[in-house]
């Protein structure tokens, strides 16, 4: 009896009055109104293991939802860790074809697609369609509430680039009348991430290149945002369930895409000069960047011709309303870049790599010379191993010197056979 009165004494105090009652009822408080508004959701995917997927299928699991995650390769390590979640359900299809389309969407109550063909051939804009068409009636018939999507910002009219018209012509697709859904579109610019392609552009081209000769459309404003505020956005939409048709995010200030280059140089501090050709076509940047990047000059060339669109925000007034603060251009560079990433040119370094490159007036670029510099301070009585090893890092800068020269003729054949 005496245990009895003990408990007793021991559960009053602790759930009525105490600490406990105070834990049940503040410490989840957004997880229990989410399950009291009954918007705890089954949430289907489409594109999870990309740069923005990844990153939000983690915080909509946070937030007690449920995940249904269309992939290509359930097998890809890129695809362990949605494989591995309990909450999740991989379903292997292709938009395509479209098989797994129906599956995915089946039972769910939200939709988010986040998939964009760009980089997989010179017919990304009618894969584009098709794949949205698919993904549309899927969400369609599996009578799902609301489909998010993020597309591109920038206004389109009258322009004839078929990066941002294709942005739109999905948008167009998701949000056809014949489908009973809601479509919220989120547009953004260039987004800074560790796996995004327009950052990976920016920090290779910072890196590589000491001088880049850029066309005129180098200073056309844009509005870059940083991948944890895209994340924060989707997350705080889906989660509030908002009603805006558009809407437009970004950093808080427009800035010129040489600014943006310029920052990037500086993160990494690297030696980088921006040089403005006048008259200098589109294609001769889109030529100059393949070389001395990672990136196929077919995938860069649709992200180069957007350069003359002004990606910034029309309309602020729906974003405001999501109560989150994007942080600067520099502030997103810098968490990118402090966790995993290094300088790639050190002034300490006793060598260092230059490319001189240069532009004509329409187009045509070479590289002029790539030499190793080896540093001066080296004294008459350093051993011959540090001599030997030395030597071989200029061969295989060198070695690096060739294997550049042979991709700029490759990027040169394709772009006059096409």
């Amino acid at each position: 009896m005496l245990w009895c009165r003990i408990t007793h004494l021991w559960l009053h105090e602790n759930i009525i009055h105490g600490h406990l009652w105070y834990y049940l009822t503040y410490q989840y408080t957004d997880l229990r109104s989410l399950y009291w508004r009954g918007v705890l959701m089954r949430i289907a995917v489409a594109g999870a293991t990309g740069c923005v997927g990844s990153r939000l299928v983690p915080r909509l699991l946070s937030a007690g939802h449920t995940i249904t995650a269309l992939v290509r390769d359930a097998s890809a390590p890129r695809s362990a860790s949605l494989v591995s979640d309990p909450d999740v359900q991989v379903i292997e299809g292709d938009l395509l074809t479209p098989a797994g389309v129906d599956e995915c969407c089946h039972n769910a109550d939200t939709a988010v697609y986040l998939v964009h063909s760009l980089g997989s051939g010179p017919n990304y804009v009618d894969r584009d369609r098709r794949a949205a068409t698919a993904f549309a009636r899927a969400a369609s018939a599996a009578d799902i509430d609301r489909v998010v999507y993020l597309g591109g910002l920038g206004d389109v009219d009258g322009n004839g680039d078929d990066h941002l018209h294709s942005r739109r012509a999905v948008e167009s697709v998701l949000g056809a009348d014949r489908y009973d859904y809601r479509l919220t579109t989120v547009r953004a610019g260039v987004v800074i991430g560790a796996n995004s392609l327009s950052f990976q552009l920016m920090r290779q081209c910072a890196a590589r290149a000491p001088i880049a000769p850029v066309p005129p459309a180098i200073n056309t404003p844009c509005q870059p945002i940083a991948i944890a505020d895209v994340v924060q956005y989707l997350t705080t939409i889906i989660n509030n369930g908002t009603t805006a048709e558009v809407i437009e995010v970004g950093a808080p200030h427009a800035r010129p895409y040489a600014d943006l280059l310029r920052v990037v140089a500086d993160a990494l501090e690297t030696r980088f000069t921006v040089h403005v050709v006048p008259g200098m076509p589109l294609p001769a940047a889109a030529l100059g960047l393949a070389a001395v990047t990672d990136v196929s000059y077919q995938t860069i060339s649709p992200l180069v011709e957007s350069l003359s669109t002004p990606a910034v925000i029309s309309d602020p007034k729906p974003a405001t309303t999501l109560d989150v603060e994007p942080v600067s251009f520099e502030t997103a560079v810098d968490e990118v870049l402090r966790p995993t990433e290094t300088p790639m040119t050190s002034k300490a370094k006793p060598w260092q790599l230059q490319i001189a490159w240069t532009s004509v007036r329409h187009g045509f670029m070479k590289v002029l010379s790539a030499h190793c510099l080896v540093s001066r301070s080296r004294t008459p009585l350093q051993s011959e191993s540090s001599l030997s090893f030395s030597r071989q890092r200029c061969l295989s800068l060198q070695h690096w010197t060739i294997t550049r020269l042979l991709r700029l003729s490759e990027v040169l054949q394709f772009y006059l056979q096409h």
